[in-house]
């Protein structure tokens, strides 16, 4: 997108998200920046309507995490249960949208990391609705159902030490 705008090359988003595939299979989804489910391998993407707008307080501890080492460190597993989960139900109704937050990878990294389950455990403490550690970690993140909770709890958390603090509201449109 950067180098599309700088060199002014008048790609249509359709182009981007082909080129960008051969980047990662997540690319596509990031050139639109609308919510989508994506299927295939990312390539086809189909718009999400009617989001609720959500508030997010993102915690970053001040330390990266090798996503090769946590990895290494998940047991490995040939299926995955089911949770009965409504991905459609799920993304509307603020009651249901936490069933949504799994990461399997939590069980290895905040393991082996205590200062993450300490930042996951305060964003619930402060009332989030849930919260969930990024990909492999290190950020976590608290969901809020209004802006004035998440920024109550931002301003309580962001002046943790070593951490930077984020409040962001999800795209909903």
């Amino acid at each position: 997108l950067g180098l599309n705008r700088l060199f002014n090359l008048k790609l249509s988003a359709a182009r981007l998200e082909r080129l960008g595939l051969r980047l990662g299979t997540d690319v596509p989804f990031f050139i639109r920046a609308r919510p989508a489910r994506a299927y295939g391998i990312g390539e086809v993407l189909r718009p999400v309507r009617a989001l609720m707008r959500l508030w997010l307080v993102i915690l970053y501890p001040g330390f990266p995490i090798a996503t090769a080492s946590v990895y290494r460190k998940l047991p490995k597993k040939l299926t995955k249960p089911t949770s009965g989960n409504s991905i459609r139900v799920s993304l509307r109704r603020f009651d249901r949208f936490t069933d949504l937050l799994v990461n399997d990878l939590e069980s290895v990294t905040l393991e082996s990391y205590p200062k993450i389950r300490s930042l996951k455990e305060k964003l619930l403490r402060e009332g989030a609705a849930g919260g969930l550690m990024t990909g492999s970690g290190s950020a976590v993140f608290g969901v809020f159902g209004s802006k004035g909770l998440a920024q109550r709890a931002f301003d309580r958390l962001r002046n943790e030490e070593g951490v930077q603090a984020y409040l962001v509201h999800v795209l909903n449109r």
